[in-house]
């Protein structure tokens, strides 16, 4: 007890100590110091030789202004070299033409040419094949029946190779499975209405039913696919060969040739008639768009922005900016205004100028101090645009593409489209022809003779369709070009086989499902590895819709020959295309109009429909307003560019005190050499500072590996030899540091370059290293911390060889420069140093080590207490304060905000998803920082039944450690104790890949249960959600005027849209603080766990801006949804920020609406609580009579949303339902009603997969 006592008297103390003490900073080491001196001495050289170069006129203005910009000169002059000002007013005016144009028009118009556009493209492409086919070789009768009789072979010769009765052997699991299942249900229906059978007789045929039958199905389909398999292998090679065999067929040739000249006789005059009405359709189009498009011809600026942009992107994509040399010694431009204090510092008195007035010398940079305090503003404008994002990007290419497309078609189509379209109508009434008198009744004998070639040719090219997308696009891994479905099929029905067959002599109940669940679920495995997951069934019922659809083809080609070899086939193809005229017509087309007519009308009408898909007028005001960021930084240089020009007008035979700057002879390598050597020193303090960051790096496998792939990253793969000699030699620097600031004059001083010079830090290509670290694939947890070290390693430059040559020159240029302050300040003569006389005495060793003791202890309070003025600090002893002496309320208040907190990599529980991937790191970092520890997965399982189950015994250690609570059950009402498999050598089986002996994990997690059996444990203290952190929607039914301040004073972390991330949700409430809404959005938000706060939060953060952290205040606890109240919000807000047991746990929820506008909204509300969204009609036949929910045991698992009107009458009394239109389901859900199963076993709701 007195230590604990002494604990809290010590937080205490440290908490209330910042009250009654002032705060003190954080002293600077001598390194620090010693840097900020050379800095000044660096910055006035730097502005000597800057005011020097601009009066000789060495240097051209921009130079200097690209290197306070960070960019290229290349890049910075290529983005303002556009004509911003005329852009942005020839955008807002062709714009809004188009705008005002293209809602002359409703949306059937936009549907019109989108189906035109579509026709269009199809003619433009078929008119130049069908005349190549007029002028081939016609098919003759002759060559079908051939080509029928050749694919009649093949299709025998693959019945030899792949017969169908081994496919149908092969695939009688499914045969048998499925009608043994539905006979049971009927025999079970059938029972149902026999009075005379007593409940015993009735329960016992439900128990046979569901299990026996099941089993006994699922073990015959199983021995026959296993007896079958050898002889079913071939089938995969045949498949092959049968695909590559039809592709070379006669058949394949011959069929589409025929079905294009049947379509050129039929529907020849059909087409020609739409297309004069499709071009009847857009010519008012044509002659209405005559402004926008002058617009567009008369002046093009797509172009331009294009180049704008590009460049700006190219600059975007840099980490480091070019390296500065003009003005090496300003860190940022805001350090040009820091010259003059520069010249008044003590360092600058004391040490440069001792004494002597400086007034001169600022007086000779007047020119500077004012081009300094001038370019301010075009750093600031610069500012708002330096870097784009990638959606900034996107939005300006959305624009100047479709400005590009735009600008295409008014140069090189507009101009000839609509004579275009006068030359095409005029050809179409010209050359249209009719069929000769006896074409009606040669057509008629030909369908009679051809009358099932088209069904044939039809259902031929089905087949092949069939072939290839269902099956090769489904099964052929496109990289090797071979069938990865018959490797894996064979290795996991063998090894399937194989159990079966081992455990065939005590075969039970189950055990049949059992093994053919789990070879599915291994054959899905082994598929996912090369091509994409899918099942046993899915596979054999390829096989066997492909040899029905082969049986099917091959009667259809046997019963097609047959009758043409019994019946005369006296009239040709080619006698009925003569007849047809079509032929003329098609001569007489192809001479007035061209290939570049119907394209250019195709595309004249693509044009319009591109019309329709303008970007929005927010993305085109977003780049007019970018365009409008680069005319202000243009103004802005053209006032510096006015400026630099005044520097140096004076009389050509000035006196020497007007040119004080000009008297430092070598100026630019004295800048540069000093300003180089600067940086050095502020590199390496930066190091220091991050003494603990770069102690911390180090890299895992995968990391590594991935950085050796990217290349050119060696030298950060492992780091932590050079980094702790980078810490020792930069340790060493700081002391020499120490004893150059004592007494030491500035060339003095300047030795330090000397012993910098030899470091070489680490080298390495930081551009890669950035350009993975934004890589959101390395945002994977296989790669640990990775991320955060890269993001070290790239915030500081490590490699000091760059600077090595220049530091070497570092005294000797700090003494030139001397000798030029000491003469233009009349110091030419130096002072000899002061000799200083210390007399020591000797004090005894013990009154010493006992002021040591003293020191060491006052230090260590000091150090405690001065922590404890720091935000971190003060953060740190609360956290210390409420783990040992915190109530329930300080954490509850921490934890509602835990949906948003314990959230990452998309929205995963940080915790549950490191417990999924057994990823010890990953589920330490997320305890330590306060995840709450008993959440659930959407499975109805917490961390800890996880862990347990699969026999991770250092993980449930860990978890217990955290406060994990034991007592908690899950959806099958058991502790995780109790959820430990019992039968550990059947458990074996399931993982025998990944572990040699399950039963010593599983025995492992027994005795960890055991050891922590009467400890009890704290919970982690949850971290503090900062307000930077909030995510805030409001509502549009708020007050306008509130909304709009509210949003400028909260611009960051405000918005007027919902999004994945949005913490709270600003409401209109009533003078009670009910929120009444029958918005679906909204009861999303509350469901989904939003934060809900009344308007009048608004009101009080304007009043008082420190109120936004205080939400609590202002939460709506009510809500009223079709007339009934529901206090229950905070209550959801809760359980969703603790993810407790899922709401719809067990649940299978099904549509049943024609159309339902909220069906996207509502998949993600089910699903986020737990339920399955079904794609189909739930068939009560595929789950298990009897269960229920979990937390609603009193309804049936399988729920139909409908809209009322439906007849669902069937499915009302019946058990296994339950019925809710929109509003009742969504009053069930804010209800919040829970009813436990509280069964000894609760029964799972579909019964498993076969």
């Amino acid at each position: 007890m007195c230590w604990k006592m002494l604990i809290m008297y010590l937080i205490i103390g440290i908490l209330l100590a910042p009250k009654f003490l002032s705060a003190q900073g954080q002293a600077k080491s001598d390194l620090e110091l010693l840097t900020d001196d050379f800095q000044i001495f660096a910055r006035v050289t730097n502005a000597i030789y800057l005011q020097a170069s601009a009066i000789r006129k060495d240097i051209k203005a921009h130079d200097v202004i690209v290197e306070f910009l960070k960019i290229s000169s290349m890049d910075f002059e290529n983005i303002i070299a556009i004509d911003a000002k005329r852009a942005m007013s020839h955008l807002e005016s062709l714009y809004a033409d188009v705008q005002e144009f293209s809602e002359r028009y409703d949306d059937q118009d936009e549907k019109i040419f989108e189906d035109n556009s579509k026709k269009l493209r199809n003619f433009s492409y078929n008119f130049p094949v069908v005349g190549r086919l007029v002028e081939d070789k016609i098919v003759t009768n002759v060559e079908i029946l051939k080509a029928v009789k050749g694919l009649i072979e093949i299709m025998d010769q693959f019945e030899k190779n792949c017969s169908s009765k081994i496919v149908e052997k092969a695939t009688e699991v499914l045969e048998r499975y499925t009608v043994e299942e539905r006979n049971k249900w009927d025999k079970k229906k059938d029972d149902k209405n026999k009075d005379e059978e007593d409940e015993n007789d009735e329960n016992d045929r439900k128990r046979r039913n569901a299990d026996t039958v099941i089993s006994n199905a699922t073990l015959k389909g199983i021995k026959s696919l296993s007896t079958s398999f050898k002889e079913f292998e071939p089938c995969f090679k045949a498949i092959k060969d049968l695909n590559a065999t039809l592709k070379a067929s006669l058949m394949y040739s011959t069929g589409w040739r025929y079905e294009w000249t049947i379509g050129l006789i039929e529907n020849f005059s059909g087409e020609l008639e739409n297309l004069t009405k499709i071009l009847a359709d857009f010519e008012p189009w044509l002659r209405e768009s005559h402004s926008f498009l002058s617009q567009l011809r008369s002046y093009t600026i797509g172009d331009q922005i294009s180049q704008t942009v590009n460049y700006h992107k190219s600059h975007s994509e840099i980490l480091d900016p070019p390296i500065q040399g003009l003005t090496v010694a300003f860190l940022e431009p805001k350090d040009m205004i820091k010259v003059a204090d520069d010249l008044k510092s003590t360092f600058f008195k004391n040490q440069v100028s001792r004494g002597s007035d400086v007034m001169d010398l600022n007086k000779a940079l007047g020119s500077f101090h004012r081009i300094a305090k001038a370019i301010q503003p075009l750093i600031a404008s610069w500012k708002a645009i330096e870097k784009l994002d990638e959606e900034a990007v996107e939005d300006y290419a959305a624009v100047f593409q479709n400005l590009l497309r735009l600008e295409n078609f008014a140069s090189n189509h507009s101009v000839n489209a609509l004579e275009y379209l006068k030359v095409v109508n005029g050809s179409i009434q010209k050359c249209l022809e009719k069929p000769s008198k006896d074409y009606s009744k040669i057509a008629q004998k030909f369908e009679n003779q051809q009358s099932k070639a088209k069904a044939v040719m039809k259902q031929f090219r089905e087949f092949i369709q069939m072939l290839n997308e269902k099956f090769f696009g489904g099964l052929l891994d496109p990289d090797s070009g071979k069938l990865p479905s018959e490797e894996c099929l064979r290795e996991t029905l063998n090894d399937g086989f194989k159990e079966l067959k081992e455990k065939n002599q005590q075969l039970e109940i189950g055990n049949a499902n059992e093994v053919w669940s789990r070879m599915n679920s291994d054959y899905k495995d082994c598929l996912e590895k090369k091509i994409h997951s899918t099942s046993i069934g899915s596979t054999l019922n390829l096989f066997s819709s492909l040899n029905l659809a082969r049986k099917a083809l091959t009667e259809s080609l046997e019963e097609f020959y047959n009758h043409q070899k019994s019946n005369k086939l006296d009239v040709e193809l080619k006698k009925v295309l003569i007849e047809s005229r079509r032929p003329e017509s098609l001569k007489c087309l192809q001479k007035d109009i061209s290939e570049e007519m119907i394209k250019t009308l195709w595309k004249t009408n693509a044009f319009f429909r591109e019309v329709f898909y303008v970007p929005d007028e927010e993305t085109v005001q977003s780049l007019i307003r970018y365009l409008g960021l680069i005319d202000q930084v243009k103004t802005n240089l053209t006032l510096i560019d006015d400026q630099v020009r005044q520097v140096g007008k004076r009389p050509k035979r000035a006196t020497a005190p007007t040119d004080l700057v000009l008297a430092l002879n070598g100026s630019k390598l004295h800048s540069e050499n000093l300003g180089i050597s600067v940086r050095a020193l502020l590199d390496l303090v930066k190091v220091r500072a991050n003494r603990d960051k770069l102690l911390a790096i180090k890299f895992n496998g995968e990391a590594r590996d991935l950085m050796e792939e990217k290349g050119d990253l060696s030298s950060f793969r492992e780091p932590q030899v050079e980094l702790r000699k980078l810490l020792k030699e930069a340790d060493s620097i700081n002391e020499m540091a120490k004893e150059l600031r004592r007494n030491k004059t500035v060339v003095q001083m300047a030795g330090i370059f000397e012993k910098v010079s030899p470091i070489h830090g680490i080298y390495g290509n930081r551009q890669k290293l950035w350009e993975l670290s934004k890589d959101d694939k390395t945002d994977d947890p296989k790669y640990g911390s990775a991320r955060e070290h890269w993001k070290t390693l790239v915030d500081l430059n490590l490699n000091f060889q760059r600077y090595s040559a220049r530091v070497k020159d570092g005294q000797f240029t700090v003494n030139a420069v001397m000798k030029y302050f000491d003469k233009i300040f009349g110091h030419v003569n130096e002072q000899k140093a002061n000799t200083v006389v210390v007399n020591q005495s000797h004090l005894s060793w013990l009154f010493i080590f006992c002021i040591a003791i003293g020191v060491v202890l006052l230090l260590l309070i000091t150090c405690l207490v001065l922590y404890g003025f720091t935000e971190k600090g003060k953060l740190k002893y609360k956290n210390l304060w409420l783990y040992y002496f915190g109530k329930p309320i300080d954490f509850e208040s921490r934890w509602r905000y835990s949906l948003f907190m314990d959230m990452e990599n998309g929205g995963k529980n940080a915790l549950l998803d490191a417990v999924r991937e057994t990823n010890k790191t990953n589920m330490l970092n997320a305890l330590k920082r306060g995840v709450y520890v008993n959440a659930y997965n959407k499975y109805g399982n917490t961390a800890l039944h996880v862990a347990a189950r699969r026999g991770h015994w250092e993980l449930a250690e860990i978890l217990i450690k955290y406060g994990a609570d034991r007592s908690l059950l899950n959806y099958k009402n058991r502790t995780a104790e109790q959820y430990i498999p019992t039968n550990f050598k059947h458990s074996q089986r399931e993982m025998e890949k990944e572990v040699k002996d399950k039963t010593e994990l599983y025995k492992k997690v027994e005795e960890i249960f055991k050891k922590y059996e009467k400890k009890s444990f704290r919970m982690s203290v949850p971290e503090v959600f900062p307000t930077s952190s909030f995510h805030i929607w409001i509502e549009e039914r708020t007050d306008d005027d509130v909304t709009e301040k509210f949003m400028a004073q909260f611009q960051s972390i405000s918005s007027y849209e919902i999004m994945s991330t949005t913490t709270h949700c600003i409401v209109k409430c009533d003078e009670n603080g009910v929120l009444e809404t029958e918005n679906f959005d909204i009861l999303s938000m509350i469901l989904n766990g939003a934060i809900m706060v009344q308007d009048k939060w608004m009101t009080a953060c304007l009043k008082d801006h420190k109120e936004i952290g205080h939400d609590s205040k202002y939460l709506v606890k009510k809500v009223k949804f079709n007339g009934v109240i529901y206090a229950t919000v905070l209550e959801w807000s809760m359980a969703m920020a603790k993810s407790e047991m899922p709401y719809l746990c067990g649940v299978y929820v099904a549509v049943v609406m024609r159309e339902y506008k909220n069906l996207i909204s509502l998949a993600a509300l089910v699903t986020n609580h737990g339920a399955v969204m079904m794609s189909e009609f739930p068939d009560k036949e595929k789950f298990n009579e009897g269960s229920r929910p979990y937390l609603h045991s009193h309804l049936g698992p399988l729920f139909l949303i409908n809209d009322g009107e439906t007849d669902l009458s069937a499915y009302k009394n019946d058990k296994m339902y339950t019925l809710f239109t929109e509003y009742e389901f969504l009053a069930f859900m804010l209800k919040r009603n829970i009813k436990r199963d509280r069964s000894k076993n609760p029964m799972d709701g579909m019964k498993n997969d076969f």
